[in-house]
């Protein structure tokens, strides 16, 4: 839906927006990413008042219907308006997500962010300019509180990151919105932010209005919690990479990190070391969760030989005789002179709640139903109705372990694992990265995105049916 509104003048966005330009190099050739919404529109029109050389680029994620398709024809009328060059790009991103092995909305984000780094050095310009809010801020930080992360994940997003450039961190939405009506500037709907599946959208809609009614001024506190905390992790960041150098030097990925460096150091310490020993071995810490970082910190507490880790990207921590090692999974048998094996723990999942699955990155989102709701829920794929009075409610997570059997959906009987998977033709290399559900009493619910369990089907009998949604994340490494 295209949106144009009535006059509501407010310049407060615009001194904010000049306060932020500051940062961005004059003379240097800015790509503006637009995707037609408020923020970008509105970021759009100011950054038009510098003296840059300016681009717009648009992605579209082939989505909404065709939604997305008027999305980028909107973009590129705007753009002839304004005598701006516009560069449209495209991209498979359900293709991306099979092969990423993560979420529709990261493999959606990585390919955009692919494609404006592309058209940044194909035109030899110093900037991406996105369109960040405050808003975003507080819903990146309440998001990342209910996933557990630590004070990195908390502190807000940096105005200035390499060639990032965000002008409207500042900036509210209500006042874009007032900016754009005062000019009478349209700007496109996306029908997909009331979608409530999505967490972000929940958190706009549900839990930020919750949190309004108790403190009216909670945006504005959330903004300023998350700089305060970005200022005490970037001095805490720097001291404990100085603290790291003093007790492992120059030490890189691939190279044995010794146990004996981390004791007598605190936890906190422990934490950051080993976030920043992830990052130097991923490459980036996108996909690693706060339960990476305590799994790596229980190796490292308490080592035991052949003990590994798996971590994104195909990596994996491997605990040796008095050494840690960060490696490639293919690798890491030749690395230590033992067999190593995986240790497989059961995760509980929070039953009704959201759970992330460490290792991978896999979300779990549970509700409960009653029979009557249940019939209008869609089964398959990734998603799960099963009898919760059969289930309990007591819901585990795992991976595949030795001798497992289960009672495929339709079949009478149980088999075992093993032959299910060489049925569905699923990879030996890959059966034992296949998440499992497990009920109360042990037995497998759903070998997950493949098949129910014919044991906890919901039937005329049942009373309250439990749903679940998986969000798939990537593989887990060595399993």
């Amino acid at each position: 839906m295209l949106c144009s509104q009535a006059r509501h003048p407010d310049v407060s966005i615009i001194e904010k927006f000049e306060a932020a330009a500051e940062s961005i190099t004059e003379g240097a050739g800015i790509v503006a990413a637009v995707s037609g919404g408020a923020d970008s529109v509105a970021l759009l029109h100011l950054l038009k008042t510098l003296p840059n050389r300016l681009t717009i680029a648009h992605f579209d994620h082939g989505t909404r219907a065709g939604q997305s398709a008027e999305d980028a024809r909107f973009v590129s009328r705007l753009g002839e308006r304004l005598g701006i060059e516009v560069i449209v790009g495209t991209g498979d991103v359900e293709a991306a997500r099979q092969e990423m092995r993560t979420s529709f909305q990261e493999a959606a984000r990585v390919l955009r962010h692919r494609f404006l780094e592309d058209v940044r050095i194909r035109l030899g310009a110093g900037w991406i300019a996105l369109g960040h809010t405050a808003d975003d801020q507080v819903e990146t930080l309440l998001i990342n509180l209910l996933r557990g992360s630590g004070p990195r994940g908390l502190a807000a997003m940096a105005p200035v990151s390499g060639v990032l450039v965000r002008p409207l961190l500042d900036c509210y939405r209500v006042e874009i919105e007032a900016f754009l009506r005062e000019r009478q500037i349209a700007y496109r709907d996306d029908a997909s932010n009331v979608d409530r599946r999505y967490l972000r959208n929940r958190v706009r809609l549900e839990l930020i209005p919750a949190l309004s009614a108790i403190n009216p001024r909670v945006r504005q506190t959330l903004v300023r919690t998350a700089r305060v905390l970005k200022d005490e992790d970037d001095f805490l960041e720097d001291l404990a990479r100085a603290r790291f150098g003093e007790r492992f030097g120059a030490w890189r990925p691939g190279d044995e990190l010794p146990l004996q460096g981390f004791q007598g150091q605190p936890e906190a310490l422990k934490r950051r070391w080993i976030r920043q020993i992830l990052h130097s071995a991923l490459g980036s810490l996108r996909r690693v969760s706060a339960g990476h970082v305590e799994a790596v910190l229980e190796l490292v507490d308490r080592p035991r030989v052949g003990r590994q880790i798996s971590l994104p990207g195909g990596m994996a921590a491997v605990s040796g005789y008095d050494s840690l090692y960060f490696v490639r999974t293919s690798r890491s048998r030749e690395r230590i002179q033992h067999k190593a094996s995986v240790e497989v723990e059961t995760l509980w999942l929070a039953v009704p709640g959201e759970t992330i699955l460490p290792a991978t990155g896999h979300v779990f989102r549970t509700r409960l139903l009653s029979r009557e709701e249940a019939a209008d829920q869609p089964a398959g794929g990734n998603r799960l109705l099963c009898d919760f009075d059969k289930t309990g409610p007591r819901i585990g997570v795992r991976f595949p372990r030795p001798g497992d059997r289960f009672a495929p959906l339709g079949m009478v009987g149980s088999k075992k694992l093993k032959a299910f998977f060489i049925d569905a033709k699923i990879p030996a290399a890959e059966r034992g990265t296949v998440p499992v559900l497990t009920a109360e009493g042990g037995g497998i619910l759903w070998v997950c995105g493949l098949r129910a369990s014919e044991i906890y089907r919901v039937t005329e009998a049942a009373r309250r049916v439990l749903l679940v949604e998986m969000e798939p994340g990537e593989s887990p490494a060595g399993a």
